[in-house]
This record gives structure tokens, sequence and C-alpha cells, in this order.
């Protein structure tokens, strides 16, 4: 039996339709940090508001995970017009198919905008701080702008930065990310999770206080598929009428 060739690169980037992202600090040892982003539309076909998510493991543990499709048949056995892809389309309220159930960002529990497209504007390849960034603004109109940033920092721990300009009207962030790890909150800047007997440490700098959540990864509607031992943590935050807010989320495993 011939074993698998494992590639000689650590960096992944693709500027296509979706464009994509990938990270990963060796592909031979399984305790290895890996990290993927995407940007993109929610208009490509079978198409997601997941634009700016990202899936992370560190320590043989997922820690940021995507939830995946949901089963076509059973919604429209149940009446969801699935094929209905407009801004206010009832696609949109599947639990899975929304920003809300993405690790990904969220402004006034409004939905991404359909007809939009993220792009990449900047990355790097360097094995000591590999890096993407994104410009989500077409995505978010109800800020200004904002631009998400994800590094892999020396090859242990995982660095999520969001640039925001916000407008002059009232608006309130949600930063979230869906994990199949328990959360316990620690402190205001610091949030615990805890799968498989291994730990990883959100730690937020920028704003002096975050208000953090936990809750259950439950769908909103009965037809949707369940996801058991999957939580959506995060925190919101009110952002200053014409401000600029700079929030890095550092991601770390506890030795």
């Amino acid at each position: 039996m011939v074993s698998p060739v494992k590639p000689n690169y650590l960096f992944y980037l693709a500027k296509g339709e979706n464009p994509v992202c990938s990270m990963r600090s060796s592909w031979g040892d399984k305790n290895a940090f890996y990290v993927a982003t995407k940007a993109g539309s929610p208009s490509a076909s079978h198409g997601h508001q997941d634009v700016g998510s990202f899936v992370m493991e560190a320590g043989g543990v997922a820690w940021s995970i995507d939830l995946g499709g949901e089963e076509y048949n059973n919604e429209e056995i149940h009446g969801v017009d699935l094929w209905n892809a407009n801004q206010n389309g009832q696609r949109w309220d599947v639990f899975r198919y929304n920003n809300f159930a993405h690790s990904t960002l969220t402004f006034n529990r409004q939905h991404q905008i359909v007809k939009s497209k993220a792009e990449i504007i900047d990355s790097s390849s360097s094995k000591d701080n590999m890096s993407v960034t994104m410009d989500l603004s077409p995505v978010y109109p109800q800020v200004k702008s904002v631009k998400r940033k994800i590094s892999l920092v020396d090859l242990q721990k995982v660095v999520v930065e969001d640039n925001i300009s916000s407008s002059k009207f009232y608006t309130r962030m949600t930063w979230n990310m869906t994990t199949p790890a328990q959360a316990t909150i620690v402190s205001d800047r610091e949030m615990m999770l805890t799968k498989d007997g291994r730990k990883l440490r959100l730690r937020v700098e920028g704003p002096s206080k975050v208000d953090w959540y936990i809750t259950p990864a439950t769908p909103f509607n009965t037809c949707d598929s369940p996801n058991p031992n999957v939580s959506l943590v995060g925190f919101n935050l009110d952002l200053p009428l014409n401000g600029e807010t700079n929030i890095r989320v550092e991601l770390s495993l506890v030795q």
C-alpha cells in the first residue's frame, strides 16, 4: 500500500467565485492548528449566508464548525420554499443557511445581503504569520465598512480581527462562533471552551467589556434538523456612532 504524499505547503488561497483560504501548522501532527475561511456571496449555487465564517481545529479537536447543509426534501415536504433566495426569501429562515448559525458577524440581527460579494483583499503565506483579509462591507450595509482578518500566528494560535467603521445609526454587532465544545464565561474578556479533555481560550482585545452569550444551536423551525451538543457562543457589542472599532479575538490552546 502506497502512503499518501503530504503536501509541502501550509497555506492555500483561491480567489474564485467564492474565495477561500486555509492555513495549518502541520500536515503530520495530529494536534496541529487548522483554520479556514471564505468570502464570496450567499447567491452562489446552493449558497449559505456564511460570508466571513471560519472553521478551526487545534489539539485534535474541532472548535469552530460548520453545521453543513439541510435535507432539502425534509424542508420541502413542510412547505418551505428553499428556492426563493431573494433577500426576504424563505430559504434564509432555515437555521443552517443564515448567518446567525455560522461563525461570522451579524449587525442588528439582520441577514447578510444575498446579492453581494465579499473579496479577499490581502494575504500572507509567511510561515510565522499566515493571514487573509476580507472586505465584508458589501455584505453588511448596516455599517460603513467591515474588514475581517484571520491569522495563524507562530503556528500556535488563531487570531480573528474585525475592523469596523460604524454609521450614524445605532448598531449592535454580534460576533458568533458555532462550536461542539462546552463553554464557560471566565471574565469580561475571556471565555473557555472544553472538549475531549482539551481547552481553548477565547480572549477579546479592543473593547473594555463585551456581552458574552452561550446558547444551544436550536433551530427556529421544527422542520429543521436538530443540532445536538452544539452551541452558539460569542458576544454582542454596541458600536459607537460614526466611530471606528477594532476587535481582536485570540483563540489559543490551554496547555
